[in-house]
């Protein structure tokens, strides 16, 4: 049998990461006795635990044991040990615990400044940069960066680091903008996986000498 104190409530509410569909499961074993034949049983569940589905055993009884998902999504796992005693082991029902959470994402998250607003003449010294970002899996907890740069290559020079994805930020201008302005945004998910995307070409707030007047 598989003894309910392997559980732990961190792995309920810290889920593990997986950046590659293929991982390892590392378990032990509670109640089988030394030389007994026992049969490792793998249920998996992606609905938060409502249905389970049965993935297979571990075919050398050992830890760890190699999983592949079809696709990404939040997991949950869990183990049952056959020891043949005559004793089945109880299969995962709805609302049954998993073992572990796995977060499984492999795609980077999508990242796309929608809209500049530079200041208007003197009236404003705040520039209002609109982006859009999302993820397959989970984005970050503070998921953006935003940098600039007079080059689309950079080097880039921070404007605001780990902010909320809240759609919209307020640059308050405290120096001279180039006369080329490139805005990046970097936006990252719980993974790692890191998308970016260049708004290109903004010319800053300058003046240009148009005409010349005599005076008498």
């Amino acid at each position: 049998e598989v003894g309910d104190d392997r559980r732990n409530a961190d792995d309920v509410f810290h889920p593990r990461i997986s950046a590659t569909p293929n991982f390892e499961l590392v378990y032990d074993l509670f109640g089988v006795r030394r030389g007994e034949q026992s049969q490792v049983d793998l249920w998996f569940t992606k609905d938060r635990g409502r249905t389970w589905e049965y993935y297979g055993y571990d075919r050398n009884g050992r830890s760890p044991m190699e999983v592949r998902v079809n696709s990404e999504g939040l997991y949950g796992f869990l183990l049952t040990v056959d020891t043949g005693r005559g004793r089945a082991p109880l299969r995962p029902v709805a609302g049954t615990e998993p073992d572990v959470w796995v977060i499984v994402d492999w795609t980077k998250p999508s990242a796309r400044i929608n809209r500049i607003q530079l200041p208007d003449g003197l009236r404003s010294s705040e520039v209002a940069i609109e982006w859009s970002a999302s993820d397959s899996g989970l984005l970050a907890e503070n998921p953006i960066t935003l940098s600039y740069s007079d080059s689309p290559n950079g080097p880039w020079a921070s404007i605001a680091d780990g902010i909320s994805n809240s759609g919209i930020h307020y640059w308050r201008i405290r120096s001279e903008l180039p006369r080329e302005l490139f805005i990046r945004l970097e936006v990252q998910d719980v993974v790692g996986n890191v998308a970016t995307h260049v708004y290109n070409g903004l010319g800053g707030p300058r003046s240009r000498i148009v005409d010349v007047r005599p005076l008498r």
